[in-house]
């Protein structure tokens, strides 16, 4: 139903700031917005922030968009009406407007031994590594720095939600040398994170919910009897928007006949009971999305792994061909060879043909993964009818650049206007700039500048200009 089951305090004037629809027992509800109320007052939905990871690289010229035709190819900013979605980021078209892309930024890391080990160490803690042990990271993730701003005197039930494969690769450090462990299984996951949220089920309801839930129905009960009178004393599109409100309360009254959702705008989400990491899987996006309205957590990291084992099943080459089976070396036969030039380390016209189109495959799958993504955070409404994207910045991560194991043109994105600090729908285009400023402009976008866990964050060779200037 379009009401989406929470229900809104609104306060205005005219009719009365405190209009309210009472019912027997001195309960009472505040109405809808109206235009016969001189103005509205919304607890100010939080910010949120999701950190997407995922690991190969990107063929950076099948990736960024496309200037239309007639486009000036030279400017450093262009709006969504002046490019096209590229073959490999097709599937995000339908989110164009909710996206910032950004291209020409360089890890400014000098690379040395192996480059996974120096980009999980470094990518998104922006200090140099300690040299102590595997895990050399130098100091805590952006994602940690945001979790100790962003909620304020809330106090979370999980202060990240740490998602991903179980692996040895880490990007994401809690303090110097300490990585983050990951949930990979959405079951588990739901039944720890969502424990005495009610789906409506017919499983036993925890006896909280049970006694909200009763004192809810009593309460709407009552109040729908007063709408006639007011409906009475308005015309126009109010009385519209108060008939259309108490349909939606006779709706949600009607549903709470069964257990319902623990509060209006949250539910426990529905998985499958596969345990097999799939960052694909609806599963996963709708955990995501109902913890964010849900208030279980503002800070979501999500790393999509690798394009290897069962992933392999849903993705599809642009020929149609099928991908190669599981004997097959996907990382030396496929990412590296895929970069090759005839000669090289084995490498064919045939061979390397084969690994670009089944690099392409993989991509196009991630690429896919991150809109589904953004569809199901876009599509929760705050109380206040807004988008969860709205007031949500996700950041969209790549191990590498635009080439094997490479440090440069970075393919970043990022969804979301959270709450207003950043403004989506362009293509920015940078040349050589230190990705590490970009990591400052997100942490800016939660804490002041002038804020000592922002002022430490990074080495300073790195962060030489401060944020980026033009994300907002």
């Amino acid at each position: 139903m379009s009401f989406k089951g929470y229900v809104p305090v609104r306060k205005g004037s005219s009719i009365s700031r405190r209009s309210l629809l009472r019912g027997a027992g001195g309960v009472s509800l505040a109405l809808p917005f109206l235009e016969a109320m001189e103005g509205k007052a919304f607890a100010a939905p939080p910010q949120r922030f999701i950190l997407v990871y995922h690991s190969q690289g990107m063929f950076m010229d099948e990736w960024q968009p496309k200037l239309k035709a007639g486009g000036a190819p030279t400017k450093t900013e262009y709006a969504a009406d002046e490019y096209d979605m590229n073959s490999l980021s097709a599937d995000l078209a339908p989110y164009k407007d909710d996206l910032l892309f950004l291209t020409g930024l360089d890890n400014k890391i000098t690379p040395g031994g192996n480059a996974h080990e120096v980009v999980f160490n470094y990518l998104l803690t922006g200090k140099k590594a300690t040299g102590q042990g595997f895990f050399q990271a130098g100091g805590p993730s952006i994602d940690q720095v945001i979790s100790t701003k962003i909620y304020g005197s809330a106090t979370p039930r999980s202060r990240i939600l740490h998602l991903g494969p179980n692996s040895s690769w880490h990007v994401c450090y809690s303090a110097k040398n300490s990585p983050v462990s990951r949930e990979s299984n959405p079951t588990e996951l739901v039944k720890n994170l969502f424990m005495g949220v009610s789906t409506g089920g017919p499983s036993m309801p925890d006896p909280l919910v049970e006694k909200e839930r009763m004192r809810n129905k009593r309460m709407l009960d009552a109040v729908k009897e007063s709408g006639d009178a007011l409906r009475a004393k308005l015309g126009g599109d109010d009385k519209k928007r108060v008939e259309a409100y108490l349909t939606d309360l006779s709706e949600l009254s009607n549903g709470l006949s069964a257990p319902v959702l623990a509060s209006a705008s949250c539910g426990k989400p529905t998985v499958n009971g596969n345990s097999a990491y799939d960052p694909r899987s609806s599963d996963l996006s709708s955990v995501a999305a109902m913890a964010l309205a849900c208030d279980l957590t503002r800070v979501i990291t999500l790393d999509f792994g690798g394009p290897d084992g069962n992933m392999r099943n849903y993705m599809k080459r642009p020929d149609g061909k099928a991908l190669p089976g599981d004997g097959t070396d996907w990382h030396q036969d496929v990412v590296h060879r895929a970069w090759q030039r005839p000669g090289e380390f084995g490498g064919t016209v045939e061979n390397i043909a084969e690994a670009k189109m089944n690099f392409r495959a993989a991509a196009k799958y991630m690429q896919g993964t991150f809109a589904n993504l953004i569809g199901k955070i876009k599509s929760v409404r705050e109380a206040d009818g807004s988008s969860l994207l709205d007031h949500t910045a996700i950041l969209y991560v790549n191990e590498f650049g635009e080439e094997t194991h490479g440090f440069k043109n970075y393919p970043f994105m990022i969804a979301g206007k959270a709450g207003g600090a950043l403004r989506p729908g362009r293509w920015l285009r940078h040349n050589g700039t230190s990705h590490q400023r970009l990591l400052l402009s997100m942490l800016a976008t939660y804490m002041p500048t002038t804020d000592p866990t922002f002022t430490s964050f990074g080495e300073p060779e790195w962060n030489v200009g401060g944020p980026l200037a033009n994300l907002g």
